[in-house]
């Protein structure tokens, strides 16, 4: 019964671009079957002295919680049941690119009444992009020529050798933090060389063919900066550029997705989220308001590489897809198989979009 439509005098609203309200209203003679499920769940979670959970008599567990109580519970289980039935149906007649969980909330409920229901769901924005391919010519002509310098070299060769002159003392004793102090201070003349013995161990056949390598990893370093800043400005100049509609329920979710984050980084550092508010404190509100521009600009990138994708036919090469899926399962059995697929698909993407961007 449940799982047949029960609804009636149905509207949809669309009001925005971004926002669509659906009412409708389940007739009075449905609700005796929620109501019986209703205080079957009641039994079972109310203590009534004298009675069991599970077995007390209705008119006793009716007094107790209250009849309003036993409808606002039947009218909720009714519209959880139905609503998504609505949604579907109304989605038949014109598709609506819903985003996020609807809120649900009931208008009107009385006995011997039919229950009328709110559904207000975010749909997915109309975005309006600029000339991205124009934007991205733009600045892929600025890109420089990457060129490691000798200094560049022997910079790094120097850093090597302060880290060798600091395990060199940890290992004859010396406390690690003093063991970094003292290397630190040290004149460049005092530290350990790199010799063949060394770059043997490293793997090297000798100290030439340790450097040439040396050179070519501090030239890749130096391309894939010079490619994620030019990324950057030709993302932040078609955002800047497109009109953008934006859900607050985008917003809300880069959000979420920062704050685990930062729960994340704050574990590896030995804290928690909690001892970290309360050592500044501050609330989640509080660092929600700082992060606010932050998940704002995060939801607009994402729309626009997802608009970009859709305009070029761009989507993430399945067989790498399911390489990643097949590794991650392999190493964490309990992760959801779904949400890992749709988080490299989306990543993937997103990196073809910008390589797309990069060829322009």
């Amino acid at each position: 019964m449940s799982k047949e439509k029960q609804y009636t005098n149905v509207t949809v609203n669309r009001n925005d671009s971004s926002e669509v309200t659906l009412t409708a209203e389940i007739p009075a003679e449905h609700l005796p079957h929620y109501r019986r499920r209703a205080l079957k769940e009641l039994s079972e979670k109310v203590s009534v002295g004298g009675f069991r959970k599970g077995h007390v008599p209705e008119d006793i567990l009716v007094k107790h919680v209250g009849e309003a109580e036993v409808l606002r519970l039947a009218a909720t289980k009714a519209i959880e049941m139905q609503y998504p039935l609505l949604i579907q149906e109304v989605m038949e007649k014109e598709p609506l690119p819903i985003i996020g969980t609807p809120n649900v909330s009931i208008t009107k409920l009385a006995e011997g009444n039919p229950i009328a229901f709110t559904i207000t769901a975010a749909l997915m924005p109309h975005v309006q992009l600029p000339d991205y391919t124009a934007i991205a010519k733009r600045h892929n002509a600025k890109r420089e020529e990457v060129s490691v310098t000798d200094s560049e070299v022997d910079e790094t060769l120097t850093h090597l050798r302060r880290e060798r002159a600091k395990i060199q003392k940890i290992e004859s004793g010396v406390d690690p933090t003093q063991a970094t102090e003292e290397a630190k201070r040290m004149d460049t003349l005092e530290l350990p060389g790199i010799d063949d013995t060394f770059v043997q161990s490293l793997g090297f056949a000798n100290v030439d063919a340790f450097n040439t390598k040396l050179r070519e990893n501090i030239g890749n370093e130096k391309t894939l900066r010079e490619r994620e800043k030019n990324r950057i400005a030709i993302i932040e100049d078609i955002v800047r550029e497109a009109r953008i509609p934006l859900p607050n329920i985008l917003i809300e979710h880069e959000l979420a997705e920062m704050e685990q984050q930062f729960s994340r980084d704050l574990a590896q550092g030995g804290t928690t989220l909690e001892k970290y508010l309360a050592q500044t404190n501050k609330s989640r509100e509080d660092l929600h308001k700082e992060w606010y521009a932050g998940a704002e600009k995060r939801a607009k990138m994402h729309l626009v590489l997802r608009e970009i994708a859709q305009k070029e036919n761009i989507s993430a090469p399945k067989e790498d897809v399911d390489k990643y899926v097949d590794q991650v399962l392999a190493q964490h059995k309990k992760a959801d198989p779904e949400a890992v697929r749709t988080y490299y698909e989306l990543n993937l993407r997103n990196e073809a979009v910008f390589r797309f961007l990069e060829r322009v």
